[in-house]
């Protein structure tokens, strides 16, 4: 006799948006894309070739999140610890923190590095391929292959894709991949927590950063960065690939239900009433982290 087996992988459902986007939401798509295999054996291989796909990218996007989490809470607590004056020391003329938290951010942005990059490189790279039959291996190259590999996307793909990636690059993708290369290949770390003293016994510090921003900020936006990016490309993929009689249209954020709160739902080509398909532009989004 066959015995049912179920397993709990989190404590978040789908009032997150993490899980309810990035997981549901993307099995919400390849539903959607079986739609357009007539062939059952056909729809049977899509299927195990998503979920085999989905489930590495998830997991990829689930770490750098908890990398940003990490930073978070640790720069977080680290303040409270200083403000309470919990692991300082008072001398004359010095004074001793007691526990210090380089090594620990050091690692998490690490982390964040590693498994962002994973997330939106590799295992994106691999989806949008095996599902869309697309290539955007030009985003990462470098500039001269990336020019000529998005004005070959724009002309044969799409230009509204083509505009959006290259919006992306410009703006975050490419400075936290050539930051990842450095820590891979040129020994980079992150800098050092610094301490300031006001008499007669405060101790603050002050914190690295990262593209102009203190480095838990700058994994907050890398982070929820990173989800998006990959949450655009693999919707508007289909959007643009798909050979059902659907397409998606965005729920304005007001009208997502709490309990639920996807951003896409499918509406059939050529019906009035079920509002305009969504159109694909950058923005930054900070539903995620």
């Amino acid at each position: 006799m066959n015995t049912a087996a179920f397993l709990k992988y989190s404590n978040e459902g789908t009032r997150s948006p993490f899980v309810a986007r990035l997981f549901h939401g993307m099995l919400e798509i390849r539903n959607l894309l079986e739609l357009g295999n007539i062939d059952p054996r056909n729809k049977q291989i899509s299927r195990q070739q998503f979920d085999k796909f989905h489930f590495s990218l998830f997991l990829a996007l689930h770490a750098a999140r908890d990398a940003a989490f990490e930073i978070i809470e640790t720069i977080s607590n680290h303040t409270e610890s200083l403000a309470k004056g919990q692991i300082v020391t008072i001398q004359q003329n010095a004074f001793t923190v007691n526990g210090t938290v380089d090594f620990k951010l050091n690692q998490a942005v690490g982390k964040l590095l590693d498994h962002g990059s994973i997330a939106f490189k590799d295992r994106l790279q691999e989806i949008v391929r095996c599902l869309y039959d697309l290539d955007i291996g030009f985003l990462y190259q470098r500039q001269d292959n990336y020019e000529k590999g998005l004005a070959d996307f724009r002309e044969n793909v799409s230009n509204e894709f083509a505009d959006y990636l290259g919006n992306v690059r410009t703006a975050w993708l490419h400075e936290f991949q050539e930051l990842r290369n450095d820590r891979e290949h040129k020994g980079w770390t992150l800098g050092r927590v610094q301490y300031l003293f006001s008499p007669p016994d405060k101790v603050t510090a002050v914190f690295p950063e990262l593209g102009k921003l203190q480095v838990d900020e700058y994994a907050r936006r890398s982070a929820n960065r990173i989800c998006f990016f990959v949450e655009n490309v693999i919707a508007y993929g289909f959007q643009i690939s798909n050979r059902s009689p659907i397409f998606l249209v965005e729920i304005p954020e007001k009208m997502r239900d709490p309990s639920n709160c996807q951003r896409f739902r499918a509406a059939p080509k050529g019906m009035p009433g079920f509002g305009q398909p969504w159109q694909l532009i950058f923005k930054d989004d900070l539903d995620f982290v």
